[in-house]
């Protein structure tokens, strides 16, 4: 189905398309494509060189000093950089890449299809491995449900999204439909074996100073043919970029949120304040609990999954109106996992003890009871998180998880282990606060924050970019000696910045998630509780009510309920 295809992904790219069969109709290629970089003839897309093909999402930032003598001759785009590279040197060649990707290259004399998906997963790629052989790759789970064989339920990934409001690292909904893990290459052979590859930027790139680092990845970030702005928040990350790029761009326009229904949660005035600083062409956009409620329906339009974090509801529209006056924005996204921003981490720190694990283990009765009583405030659950003793299970208190609930179903204790592996598998030797950063880089991010931000930006056909999450800035976040957190960050800003306005305590992007239960989401959270087949197909009663009693005292708990019932009512 082409024709629905291309329709599905249309804002993902707006300025043209193009489909490509191979000689052989082995393999299949549709690309839509938002012109970022190279736009005329030399970025269109799927590229086809000689007896290979290849469609890609996102940007590849240092092209131009990858690109061979004779490619610098004319018109050059990013993808036929990538396309000969690959050709060339094959998997490996990602290892040299700067920037954030998601590619399909095929090679028709091989019949070998390549995969891959950036070093922090800042693109989406999804996997439909079909039963009866081959499998279709896509930046988006819509078109892949216009497939039978894509739209079976998986109760793994439900229990997931029902813990986190995500559905973890690799699993989606769906039993047939996958997420490619970050810094993934994944060969698929002709003779059905497949081939993966770690990419590994360790020794490409230079270390340079912090802030050395952010200034070259600020300036590697405006490798563009189109007008970049900033969404300017009234936090420090958003501020420090914005402040980096001011030389950079004449004319800079900023994009800030504010909430007028709210204004205890608004931080508009402290980004205005720092806009005007910066001498910035900044626009403010007002977002009501109505706007936030019809932003809902099209993100999971766009996610074709449910989706648990309400910071969407405002992004998508701020997205909506900063696509009106450029291509483009710059995010803060990522500074507080490279360098450990968020306040859980100090929690995490006081319960680095590996012993008190095991002391956690013995409490476990006690620790679901404060769960199941407790409400959503910090101090709650930093006791949750003290009584389970740290590790993943404290950290999943922090975050206000479901997981001691969900847990008590067979999926559910499945969707635990998992996460409690991939606990052991990411922390390694460290622990505590160390340990919560590293998972929280590889898991919480890219299948929250980034994932929110691809879905909220590409719903409004705007390319979201995020230059802290970069190597030369990991690198340099890396470097021995450096303290926890982001201290020196902020002295970076205060120089480059002097007199700039910060909050006191930091908020990230709060939503009144109350008022949107009031508004009209009430009636979505009782539907799944009441009336929805996702629930029970996985869960029992017990723990059904159990999850009902959850979301009168936590908002999270609350709006990842009303989120699942808002998506089953829309696609019944």
């Amino acid at each position: 189905d082409v024709p629905g295809i291309l329709q599905a992904l249309h804002s993902r790219g707006p300025d043209a398309h193009g489909v490509w069969f191979s000689p052989t109709d082995r393999a299949l290629l549709v690309h839509t494509r938002l012109a970022i970089v190279g736009l005329g003839d030399e970025g269109a897309q799927p590229s086809v060189i000689g007896s290979s093909a290849l469609t890609y999402n996102g940007e590849i930032y240092n092209y131009r000093s990858l690109a061979d003598a004779d490619q610098l001759s004319g018109p050059l785009s990013d993808t036929q950089v990538l396309h000969r590279h690959l050709d060339r040197v094959g998997p490996a060649s990602c290892d040299r890449f700067r920037g954030m990707y998601a590619f399909a290259h095929w090679d028709e004399s091989t019949g070998a299809l390549t995969v891959a998906r950036d070093p922090w997963g800042i693109k989406p790629l999804y996997l439909l491995e079909h039963p009866s052989g081959g499998v279709t790759v896509c930046s988006e789970i819509p078109p892949l449900l216009l497939h039978s064989d894509g739209r079976d339920l998986d109760p793994s990934g439900i229990a997931q999204y029902v813990a986190f409001g995500h559905t973890g690292p690799e699993v989606t909904f769906y039993s047939n439909i996958t997420k490619l893990a970050p810094s993934t290459v994944v060969t698929f052979r002709s003779d059905g074996s497949r081939v993966l590859r770690t990419i590994d930027q360790a020794t490409s790139f230079p270390t340079l100073d912090l802030e050395e680092a952010l200034e070259d990845s600020v300036e590697a970030h405006f490798v563009a043919d189109v007008d970049v702005g900033v969404f300017l928040s009234g936090g420090l990350d958003s501020t420090l970029v914005a402040a980096s790029s001011k030389s950079r761009s004449a004319g800079l326009k900023t994009f800030t949120i504010s909430f007028p229904d709210v204004p205890a949660l608004d931080e508009g005035s402290i980004a205005e304040f720092n806009a005007r600083l910066l001498g910035t062409d900044h626009h403010t956009v007002a977002v009501t609990t109505a706007d936030m409620i019809r932003g809902l329906d099209r993100f999971l339009i766009e996610q074709g999954e449910p989706f648990g974090d309400p910071a969407a509801l405002p992004l998508t529209v701020l997205a909506a109106e900063a696509a009106r006056h450029v291509k483009v924005v710059q995010t803060g996204e990522g500074a507080d996992e490279m360098f450990g921003g968020y306040r859980r981490y100090d929690v995490m720190h006081h319960l680095r003890h590996r012993g008190l694990e095991v002391i956690g283990r013995l409490l476990t009765p006690v620790a679901d009871q404060v769960h199941s009583r407790r409400g959503d405030s910090a101090r709650s659950r930093a006791i949750e998180a003290a009584l389970r003793g740290g590790g993943v299970r404290g950290l999943a208190a922090l975050v206000e998880s479901d997981l001691p609930t969900v847990s008590r179903c067979s999926s559910g204790r499945l969707a635990a282990q998992r996460v409690a592996d991939d606990w052991a598998a990411l922390a390694g030797t460290a622990h505590g606060r160390e340990a919560a950063r590293r998972f929280d880089l590889a898991r919480w991010l890219p299948n929250t924050y980034l994932e929110k931000t691809d879905r909220a930006t590409m719903a409004a056909s705007l390319e979201a970019r995020t230059p802290f999450l970069d190597p030369a800035v990991s690198a340099a976040a890396r470097r021995p000696g450096r303290q926890f957190g982001k201290g020196d960050l902020r002295e970076v800003l205060e120089r480059r910045l002097p007199g700039v306005q910060l909050p006191t305590v930091k908020k990230g992007l709060a939503i009144p998630v109350r008022k949107l239960l009031d508004a009209g989401l009430g009636s979505s959270l009782q539907f799944a509780l009441t009336e929805g087949k996702v629930l029970p197909s996985v869960f029992g009663p017990a723990e059904i009510a159990r999850l009902e009693a959850r979301s009168t005292r936590s908002s999270p708990t609350a709006f990842r309920l009303a989120a699942l019932g808002r998506w089953e009512q829309m696609t019944r």
